[in-house]
């Protein structure tokens, strides 16, 4: 797929010519071409990517397949009113390793006819490919896939990847572009000899070279008007005059209002679709380092959006540029990229940004853009449904926190839990597990609701009081002993919050009772043994009575009744 070129003479030798006499008139010889600083022509840098032609298909078609592979589905959005015996094909390319280039692959014919749909078969599963529209119609270039939504590109390397199998591609031809504009000569300009010619290259994406040319031939019957047409839409070219009479010095580029430059790189890009004026002169203009559009801000200038900027265009080619965003005029420390993030601390400010263009041999230049509007502050969130706690309230438990409902919706929670009111540090969680510190306390939640652009949304849950630990007493004893014997009892004290409670057991058997103390070191287990005992029933319990520290933040408790029987 290429720009195709209308004109009769080849483009590139064209241009190549264009090339060598700027150079001439710049006062250097034409091997000049071959060099790589920063004033040398684009010429010797020239990469024009072919159309398939049908020898190109035939050859492609006889390339081996991979047999029994997947395919590539989509839809060619066919252009309204073409003739129906318009050649359109859905192609794959795939890159070649040893060329070094993206090759013809797998295609299909379209129907103009049709809806579009096609699938491109016998694929390698896996592969990385690019889909491309081919068309041969008056007005319209086919181009690659670049995405959902996007229109076509002109070459493979700013295509996306697509792997096979896959589907849903949507893409179609774009109608072709054209730049028009006036043109004078010198005065006593000898139309005598015949007119010239008018030309147009188009720049690469990165601006450093020249992808392909249009040119027409103008004479004085042109009236001063010319028309390059069959361009890319929306790309950038560098437009100049060839005069092979040698009636204006070696030709030149346009470069705004002030005459014609001998240099490319120092000519003024033009976009396709815009009307420029060529000024003639006997001599070259000189060059300047200028903004021909300020950068243009898009994008909300709201807390939590991003703002985006263009460089601007510039009056010469190879511009390196530099972004500074103000705030309200003053440089925001850090924010030198294309994007600005709308952070709090631009509430009440208006926002901007600065690009600097630099390229050697001129000054640097600084265009500023318009500015946003105050950055507003929204209006807060509001509970919709009030934050809630969930659990038991005690000393050792996990209390779990609900967000509540917010409007509107979207809304970041962040957590607070409080203490009688008051932050507790570090509780920040949807959890908390109650502390020592608690106890007796009343515990609720804070929520704080944060969307972009609003301000903070708080809301409270209703408060919970905080009861001691209550600890779990198990006795366990074999129920049926002889008379003679001494009963084994294990005694367990377990409470939330405590990992080695303290304090006394107290076993009662009958009328009697034994204390064991209960200390870190028996973690929470004691092992009694009863006095050899009477034929008889025995109720026993065990009773944990915590040490006098504990009592702050742990109950007493008791076990369930244990029947031992003596025999």
């Amino acid at each position: 797929m290429k720009i195709h070129s209308k004109s009769g003479t080849p483009a590139r030798a064209r241009w190549a010519a264009v090339a060598v006499l700027s150079l001439l008139a710049a006062g250097l010889p034409s091997s000049a071409l071959a060099s790589s600083g920063d004033r040398a022509s684009f010429a010797d840098r020239i990469a024009t990517p072919a159309k398939p032609s049908r020898a190109d298909r035939a050859a492609a078609s006889a390339t081996p397949s991979a047999e029994g592979g997947v395919s590539i589905k989509g839809t060619v959005l066919i252009p309204a009113g073409i003739d129906p015996g318009t050649e359109m094909y859905a192609d794959s390319y795939y890159y070649d390793e040893a060329d070094e280039e993206w090759e013809l692959g797998e295609y299909v014919s379209l129907d103009p006819t049709s809806d579009g749909t096609f699938e491109i078969p016998d694929l390698e599963a896996g592969e990385e490919y690019r889909l491309a529209v081919y068309i041969d119609a008056d007005g319209y270039f086919g181009g690659f896939y670049a995405g959902a939504g996007k229109p076509i590109v002109p070459t493979a390397e700013e295509g996306v990847p697509v792997f096979a199998p896959s589907s849903g591609y949507v893409f179609g031809p774009v109608v072709a572009s054209s730049i028009s504009g006036t043109f004078s000569v010198p005065e006593g300009f000898d139309w005598g000899l015949g007119g010239f010619e008018i030309l147009a290259g188009a720049l690469s994406p990165d601006g450093q070279g020249l992808l392909d040319f249009s040119g027409t031939p103008v004479t004085e019957a042109s009236n001063g008007t010319f028309v390059l047409d069959y361009l890319w839409p929306g790309r950038h070219f560098i437009v100049g005059a060839v005069d092979d009479q040698s009636r204006f010095p070696g030709g030149g580029y346009h470069a705004g209002v002030d005459g014609l430059v001998a240099l490319e790189m120092d000519s003024t890009p033009v976009i396709a679709g815009s009307t420029v004026h060529l000024e003639i002169r006997s001599t070259h203009a000189v060059p300047k380092l200028t903004a021909v559009t300020a950068p243009q801000l898009g994008g909300s200038a709201v807390v939590g959006e991003k703002l985006s900027t263009t460089p601007g265009s510039w009056s010469v080619v190879g511009v390196a540029v530099a972004y500074q965003w103000l705030r309200d005029g003053v440089a925001v420390p850090g924010a030198t990229t294309p994007s600005y993030g709308v952070t709090r601390e631009d509430i009440g400010s208006r926002i901007a940004v600065r690009v600097t263009g630099a390229r050697e041999g001129f000054p640097n230049t600084a265009v500023t853009s318009a500015s946003t509007a105050v950055v507003p502050r929204l209006a807060a969130p509001l509970a919709t449904k009030a934050p809630a706690i969930k659990g038991t309230a005690r000393f050792g438990k996990t209390l779990r926190a609900t967000a509540g409902s917010w409007s509107p919706a979207g809304a970041k929670v962040s957590y607070q839990w409080l203490r009688n009111g008051k932050a507790i540090k570090g509780a920040t969680s949807a959890k908390y597990t109650l502390k020592k510190k608690d106890v007796r306390k009343r515990v609720s939640v804070r929520v704080t609701a944060s969307l972009a652009g609003h301000l903070d949304g708080v809301a409270a849950s209703s408060s919970k009081k905080v009861a001691k630990a209550k600890p779990k007493v198990t006795l366990k004893a074999k129920k049926k002993i002889k008379a003679g014997q001494r009963a084994k009892l294990v005694v367990k004290v377990k409470a939330s919050g405590v990992a080695r409670p303290k304090g006394t057991v107290i076993v009662k058997y009958g009328k009697k009772t034994i204390k064991v103390k209960l200390t870190a070191k028996s973690k929470g287990k004691v092992v009694v043994r009863l006095p050899e005992l009477a034929k008889g029933k025995y109720k026993v319990t065990a009773t944990y009575k915590p040490a006098a520290k504990a009592k702050k933040y742990v109950t007493k408790a008791k076990s369930t009744r244990v029947t031992l029987r003596v025999r």
